[in-house]
């Protein structure tokens, strides 16, 4: 994103919260990687501070370009959520998301010790076909090493590989296993996994009104998954007219509550359908993931009860 785009981004956001009398505003920098901008970044950190004052900031990022320096102006701003992703210990991860000539895990593990100061710092591990047999002792050794600050928690996700057969790399039963165990994992090495991120809602952005992704270009979209998606284009930040379009994807989004299979399940109001993008516009149905539920409900009611039971025995 060019500086002058920047300028747009904020003054359009400037225009369309007055005219829309929004009461808050969330910006996530996101990418591809939004430290090789660096600067764009934080002129715009800079300039939404400035024009909204009780604004939410978070970033996603591989962690790879976080310095001493970035981090404190950032948080001074007021960044007070960081996702960074590794995918393993050392090579396993280096693998996955390699940085040529570099030994990626431990410059990101480095850097990660730049957000001690941070409010919440998220570390997310994928799990994939690549490394299901060996995250569960790389996770072990996250915590026991130190490879991730303190304040830091552990999310777990599942790489998505939507076809026919199911919504992950994974199969969904074995996804739900794969889940639950690592779950365990966590919490018999006294890392507490925060249960609700297990069972996030996947309430769509495209059924929000005004929720969108700016390109670097300033095309305005309702949601990651269509981005490069021409159909899905909302608008643009450098049109003055504040013209925004949000038919069309909304109308993808809409179609999960058709599928009367989703309609008559009892893990609907967590599962949410999923993804109506990747699902119903791709295979032009849903991807039913109620054996994945299934087996990990089973861990995460526990979970949760040991997690309430600890509160009322600390408190």
């Amino acid at each position: 994103m060019t500086p002058d785009v920047a300028k747009s981004v904020v003054g359009w956001a400037q225009s369309y919260v007055k005219k829309h009398n929004l009461r808050t505003l969330d910006v996530c920098f996101h990418g591809g990687e939004p430290f090789i901008n660096y600067d764009v970044m934080f002129y715009l950190a800079t300039s939404f501070r400035e024009a909204f004052p009780s604004i939410e900031f978070s970033v996603v990022t591989n962690g790879s370009l976080i310095t001493a320096k970035n981090a404190i102006q950032l948080k001074d701003i007021g960044v007070s959520t960081w996702q960074i992703t590794l995918d393993g210990m050392g090579e396993n991860h280096n693998r996955s998301r390699p940085i040529i000539g570099q030994d990626a895990f431990r410059q990101i593990s480095n850097n990660l010790q730049h957000l001690r100061e941070v409010d919440r710092v998220k570390i997310n591990v994928n799990v994939s076909r690549s490394n299901v047999r060996t995250i569960e002792k790389d996770i072990i050794r996250f915590i026991s090493e130190g490879a991730i600050p303190p304040n830091a928690r552990i999310v777990i996700s599942l790489v998505r590989n939507l076809s026919s057969s199911g919504f992950w790399q994974l199969p969904s039963r074995e996804a739900g296993v794969v889940m639950g165990r690592l779950i365990s994992v966590l919490g018999r090495n006294g890392h507490r996994y925060v249960v609700d991120d297990a069972l996030a809602s996947a309430m769509c952005s495209a059924l929000h009104p005004h929720a969108f992704v700016i390109s670097p270009t300033g095309v305005l979209r309702q949601c990651i998954s269509a981005v490069e998606r021409e159909f899905a284009v909302a608008g643009s930040v450098l049109d003055t007219t504040q013209n925004v379009h949000t038919s069309a994807l909304s109308s993808f989004a809409r179609l999960r509550w058709r599928v009367k299979p989703c309609c008559d399940c009892r893990y609907l109001p967590i599962c949410m359908g999923r993804c109506a993008f990747e699902s119903i516009a791709k295979l032009g149905r849903g991807v039913c993931r109620r054996s994945f539920f299934d087996t990990l409900c089973k861990v995460v009611v526990k979970e949760k009860f040991h997690s309430r039971m600890l509160d009322l025995l600390n408190n």
